[in-house]
């Protein structure tokens, strides 16, 4: 869904024009030549990203509040399947046991403030 320039709705202002600060890239990772492929890719770009923005709007505060335990979820199983990956013997009670050993650990990380958000790149 890419808006065209006669798209009367005022709360897409922000969202026109998105691509402007995405370089696409090369297959040798240069931005040597913009071409025609290039525009389609911004004009792909922009569609997702505005369809993005559209769909987190939709959503109410309440499927916006369970997305942490969601995602914290979805994290903890993946890092079951690390420890499944790393020891392919351990039990599932074991497999526990060291994810909860790993969370204690980045519990500990982020209250002794070892690693800070440095923000964006290019800020």
């Amino acid at each position: 869904m890419i808006l065209k320039g006669d798209d009367p709705d005022p709360t897409m202002s922000d969202l026109r024009n998105v691509s402007e600060h995405v370089k696409p890239v090369d297959a040798a990772g240069m931005n040597e030549r913009p071409g025609k492929d290039d525009e389609s890719l911004k004009a792909l770009q922009d569609e997702i990203f505005i369809d993005k923005v559209l769909r987190a709007r939709r959503r109410s505060i309440g499927e916006k509040f369970l997305d942490g335990p969601r995602l914290f979820d979805v994290v903890c199983e993946r890092m079951r399947n690390g420890i499944r990956s790393q020891y392919p013997d351990c039990t599932a009670e074991r497999v526990e046991a060291e994810l909860q050993r790993r969370l204690v650990i980045r519990r500990r990380i982020d209250e002794a403030g070892i690693y800070q958000n440095a923000g964006l790149l290019n800020e």
